[in-house]
């Protein structure tokens, strides 16, 4: 059976964030989102790129609930500084979505000494998960899913969720 936004049940008490979300899938991942309901945190490297797509979204479903945050893939403490907004804003977090990346760029070193392409598309993805997975795995525990799942470049692993003891 294919699969359609439409068909995305109401989202109205879910956290989720979304890299990357100013264009493209990302862009649409928001939008989809907001549509049913959830308050999406829009990750974006430009704060006016960010702002644009935020109201886009809002235009096309004012009731969308949609926050910036600010995020450069490029700059490690940024990961780590955007992550721990995020923890001090919210108490739940039900979806992360690691999309941002760059790809064909012409070489260059990170601030923090590492390939950019490697950086954006990898490392700061882990980062970023790293610092969110302790919540997202508090949330999923209590709302009592039977797997969790986790799609890496087109690899989906299901992984059961341990009980509580």
């Amino acid at each position: 059976m294919p699969f359609h936004p439409d068909s995305l049940p109401d989202l109205s008490d879910k956290v989720h964030v979304v890299t990357g979300g100013n264009s493209g899938i990302g862009f649409y991942t928001v939008a989809r989102l907001a549509q049913h309901g959830a308050h999406v945190y829009l990750c974006a490297r430009s704060e006016s790129r960010g702002m644009a797509a935020i109201e886009k979204i809002k235009f096309l479903y004012p009731q969308a609930r949609v926050s910036l945050l600010q995020i450069d893939h490029m700059s490690l403490a940024s990961v780590v500084s955007a992550a721990e907004e995020f923890l001090k804003k919210e108490t739940a977090l039900h979806g992360l979505v690691n999309n941002a990346g760059i790809m064909a760029t012409p070489f260059e070193m990170t601030k923090d000494g590492y390939e950019a392409q490697w950086q954006t598309n990898y490392l700061a993805h882990w980062v970023l998960t790293a610092h969110l997975l302790p919540l997202l795995l508090r949330t999923s525990r209590a709302s009592h899913p039977a797997a969790f799942g986790l799609s890496i470049c087109h690899l989906r692993v299901i992984i059961p969720l341990p009980k509580e003891e």
